[in-house]
Formats: structure tokens, C-alpha cells, sequence
């Protein structure tokens, strides 16, 4: 009875900080929809200024998280989502009060540090409150429950920008940010993440645990290029090549840019529910990989099929697979790092496997950008993706089958 109490106490935890976190995203994902088209309000004077503040606070994060890493070192997760939630509202609020580059540079700064804080704070949380057949479900509820803030803040913002105002919805939002202060400062646990990471074992070997970091650090950051960086960018691009008139669906027309947003946010709406799904399932199995590895080859495989010429049908099933690939990886390739930091030290590797996620997802688009002005750039670009998701399945598979897995479970 009592272990299951426990249990329930750990679910709520990550409830709690997954809503904090959703809510913190609400002012961002908003300005992915509206800032494109309301830039001129808050005093830029052309797109690549909006293009540049979009994706500035994830280059600032790569610096940012190893200092943020040692904060979380040295204090506790609570003091860390108090300044994380201090910083989201502050930057929120700042895009409803404030126009001009420069000073909405210094605002995505600060939002910058704010999602490094409330991510590795996140990742800590799951870490700890975790049990070994617990850690995947927790890291797929934790992953789920966040991904709300960006279907809630693009689908709300959008559509109160029109109703309200864009900068008047900022401000909305920024006040709702503001109002969790108190919620972080009661709820959320005063522990430090590194007071409760395991030592490692003296049984472990070197190349065997070196090798264990580097193929969950390498994975997460292709998974994380690929699915929130490549393909996040270029969808709306690949459907456009083929379909530059509209997609025709029951007799209607819906837009390139419509058809994109929807294939991209369903993935945020069962992502609640089969995220944990998931995490769940691998809780349950001998080796969390046995799983990974199944979804490695789909998410291979989609890459290489997608950019071919395919009835609409066919292609839409094809990207939904896809999505569904990304959850399971994602959740997978987290809890997968979860494992590896509970045997060592949790904070440090879950901050190098932080900054790979956002490493990743900076240079995602860089790359499908660079390879889309070449002829067939597109065909190359999803091949590539297909050839860099096959070499982390050697990374994983190789050892697998030659039976020279790890001496612990991973």
C-alpha cells in the first residue's frame, strides 16, 4: 500500500512540473504562428529579424547549459524552476511591453535560459523521482504533458492575436507565467538532483561506460536534428513542391502551410497519452533497446520513403508514421539517458545530453536549408536523415546481435 502511495506522489510530481513547463511555453510557441505576421507591431522592419530571434535562444542555449548544469549542481530543482519561471515571465511580458531588435534580442535571451532551466530542471526530476521500471513512463508523461504548452500557445495565440491584439495576448500570457511563481515556490521539490544520483560502479569499465554515454548523446542529438529541426522546417517545403496550388481533400482546397501545422500539432495531442504509452512499455521489458532499436529502422525507413513521389494518401500516412516514430524515439532516447545518468552522475550527463538536444535542434535547420537550394536538395536532405538514423541503429544494434551488450541494462 504504502508503494503505491509513493508511486501516486512521484506521478503527481511530474504532473506538476510538466504543467509548469506547459505553461511557461505558452508566449513562445505563440510567436512561431503570429510573429511572421505581426512583426511590424513590435518594431522589426523585416523577416530575417524574425527569422533570427526565433532560433537565437536555441544557439544561446548551448552556452547557457553547462552553466545551468552546474547551478542545478550546486542547488536545488525548486530554486531552479523558480528562476525559470521568473525568467519566462519576464520574457513574456516583455513581448507585449517592449518593441525594437534589440531589446526583444535580450528577451529571447532570457527566454533562452528559461527553457534550459525548466528542461534539464525536468529531466532531474524524472530522474530522481524514478524508479528503474518507473522511468520511461515517467519520462513519456513528463515529455507529453509539456509538448500542451506548444499546441495550446500556437492554436490560443493565434487565434486571441485577432481577437485581441498580438501584443495584448503576450501580455495574457505573461501574466499567467507569472501567476505559477507561487505554485513552483510550494509544490515543486527542494531537493538536489546530485544529493540523489548513484555512484558508479566499480564493476563498470571504462570503454564499455564511455561507449554506453556516447551512443545515447550521439542518438539523441540526430534524433533531436532530425524530427525537431529537419523535419519541423522542411515539411511545410516538401508538401509545397508537390502540392503549390493547395491540397485538395472532400472537395476542398486547404493550404500547404494548413495541412503542414496539422500533421505537426497532432502529434502534440496524443502525445499525452502515447508517450507514456510507451515509456511504459520499455519499463516492462529486459532491455529498453529491445524497443528502441524496432523504432530506429521506422524512423530509417520514413526518411527515405517520404521525399519520394507518392499519392497524397499515401504520403500522409507515411508522415504520420513519422510522428508517431518521433514520440517513441524522443521518449525512448530520454529515458535511455535517464539510465545511463542514474549509474553515474546524474547531473553532469543530463546536461552534455541537454546540450545535444538543443545542439541538435539548431542545426537541423541549417542543414536542410543548406542541401534544399541544390537540385533535388529535399531528396537529399530526408536521405541523409535516413543514413544518420541507420548508423545510430549499428550504434545500438551491433552489440545486440554479437551479444556483447553492456554489463548493465540499458
Amino acid at each position: 500500500m504504502e508503494n503505491k502511495q509513493l508511486v501516486v506522489i512521484k506521478d503527481q510530481t511530474v504532473v506538476l512540473i510538466s504543467i509548469i513547463t506547459a505553461v511557461c511555453l505558452l508566449g513562445n510557441s505563440m510567436l512561431y504562428v503570429t510573429l511572421p505576421i505581426y512583426f511590424q507591431e513590435v518594431g522589426l522592419k523585416s523577416l530575417w529579424e524574425v527569422g533570427l530571434l526565433l532560433s537565437v535562444n536555441r544557439f544561446v542555449r548551448l552556452p547557457l547549459n553547462a552553466i545551468i548544469g552546474w547551478l542545478y549542481s550546486k542547488t536545488t530543482i525548486r530554486f531552479g524552476f523558480i528562476l525559470a519561471v521568473s525568467f519566462a515571465a519576464i520574457a513574456t511580458l516583455g513581448y507585449g511591453i517592449f518593441t525594437g531588435f534589440w531589446m526583444w534580442l535580450l528577451l529571447r535571451i532570457f527566454w533562452g535560459a528559461a527553457w534550459s532551466l525548466l528542461k534539464l530542471g525536468g529531466f532531474l526530476t524524472v530522474l530522481v523521482e524514478a524508479e528503474k521500471d518507473q522511468r520511461g513512463h515517467l519520462m513519456g508523461k513528463y515529455n507529453g504533458l509539456h509538448r500542451l504548452g506548444d499546441f495550446f500557445g500556437m492554436l490560443m495565440g493565434g487565434i486571441l492575436a485577432g481577437l485581441l491584439g498580438f501584443r495584448q495576448t503576450l501580455f495574457i500570457f505573461g501574466l499567467i507565467i507569472a501567476l505559477t511563481i507561487p505554485i513552483a515556490i510550494i509544490f515543486v521539490p527542494n531537493y538536489s538532483a546530485s544529493h540523489h544520483a548513484k555512484t558508479e560502479s566499480q564493476e563498470l569499465k571504462n570503454i564499455h561506460f564511455s561507449f554506453s554515454i556516447t551512443r545515447v548523446i550521439l542518438g539523441g542529438l540526430v534524433i533531436s536534428m532530425l524530427f525537431e529541426g529537419v523535419m519541423a522546417s522542411t515539411l511545410s517545403l516538401l508538401l509545397n513542391e508537390r502540392y503549390q496550388e493547395g491540397i485538395w481533400i472532400f472537395n476542398f482546397t486547404i493550404t500547404v502551410a494548413a495541412m503542414s501545422g496539422f500533421l505537426q500539432g497532432i502529434r502534440w495531442l496524443w502525445e499525452p497519452f502515447l508517450a507514456p504509452f510507451i515509456g511504459r512499455r520499455s519499463d516492462k521489458m529486459a532491455s529498453r533497446q529491445m524497443l528502441f532499436i524496432p523504432f530506429l529502422i521506422l524512423g530509417a525507413l520514413g526518411f527515405f520513403i517520404v521525399p519520394l513521389k507518392l499519392p497524397l494518401f499515401l504520403l500522409i500516412v507515411v508522415i504520420l508514421i513519422l510522428m508517431l516514430t518521433a514520440t517513441a524515439l524522443v521518449t525512448l532516447s530520454d529515458s535511455l539517458a535517464s539510465d545511463i545518468a542514474r549509474q553515474s552522475s546524474s547531473v553532469r550527463i543530463m546536461t552534455i545530453y541537454t546540450i545535444a538536444l538543443d545542439f541538435g535542434a539548431a542545426l537541423g535547420p541549417v542543414i536542410g536549408y543548406q542541401l534544399v537550394i541544390l537540385s533535388s536538395g529535399l531528396l537529399y536532405t530526408y536521405l541523409l536523415g535516413s543514413i544518420l538514423l541507420f548508423i545510430v541503429l549499428l550504434l545500438w544494434a551491433v552489440p545486440l546481435i554479437n551479444k556483447k551488450s553492456l554489463p548493465f541494462n540499458v
